[in-house]
């Protein structure tokens, strides 16, 4: 992750100290169309991945990436993983690449804004990391 931008100054400070230090980025699983997120030395937080509208712009798809369906995916651990998910935060991320290896972001608590990313592109075997 390159950059993190909210327009609440709390939670990006949070994400910045915190978040960013232990998280290492997404792994894109195509088989399945799904992700889970690499945390410290774990993978949690998995999320369904898909074109769809735009909560920003509804005239042009993005890379959406929920959180909120992700029980039914074989990675999804209940004990961890609910907080990202509809009975939890309900997060909601959505990508776009604006260069070739490199995507804008802005992640959604139940559909309302909550802060705008930048994650760079990693080719890693049959599975991509981000």
């Amino acid at each position: 992750m390159l950059a993190i931008v909210s327009p609440y100054g709390v939670l990006e400070k949070i994400i910045k100290k915190v978040g960013v230090s232990i998280w290492k980025g997404k792994i894109f699983q195509n088989e399945t169309q799904s992700l889970t997120n690499r945390i410290g030395l774990m993978k949690q937080y998995p999320a369904h991945v898909f074109c769809g509208q735009s909560l920003l712009d509804s005239r042009r798809e993005s890379t959406i990436l929920d959180y909120n369906l992700a029980e039914d995916l074989s990675h999804y651990n209940p004990m961890i993983d609910w907080q990202m998910t509809r009975r939890g935060l309900g997060v909601r991320d959505e990508i776009r690449m604006v260069h070739p290896g490199l995507y804008l972001g802005r992640a959604y608590v139940r559909n309302m804004f909550a802060l705008n990313f930048v994650i760079e592109r990693n080719d890693v075997g049959s599975d991509s990391q981000a």
